[in-house]
């Protein structure tokens, strides 16, 4: 987790574009657990866990349209 907000300030201080996605609520399969956190960038990076196959596709594309508008 202190990676994570390590890149937040980071990004932040550059002013580079990112969504800042964390598991809330979880329903199995789901492998992510309640707090995990993950950066995308508007470049398509990403960084941290919030579950894998069953998630991750989900975030990833909601993160790119809000980093869209």
């Amino acid at each position: 987790m202190n990676r994570i907000l390590e890149k937040v300030n980071e990004f932040l201080s550059r002013s580079v574009p990112f969504a800042l996605a964390t598991v809330v609520r979880r329903e199995r399969p789901s492998s992510g657990e309640l707090g995990d956190k993950a950066i995308i960038t508007a470049d398509g990076e990403f960084l941290g866990w919030i579950g894998g196959s069953c998630a991750q596709p989900t975030v990833f594309e909601e993160a790119e349209w809000q980093l869209r508008r």
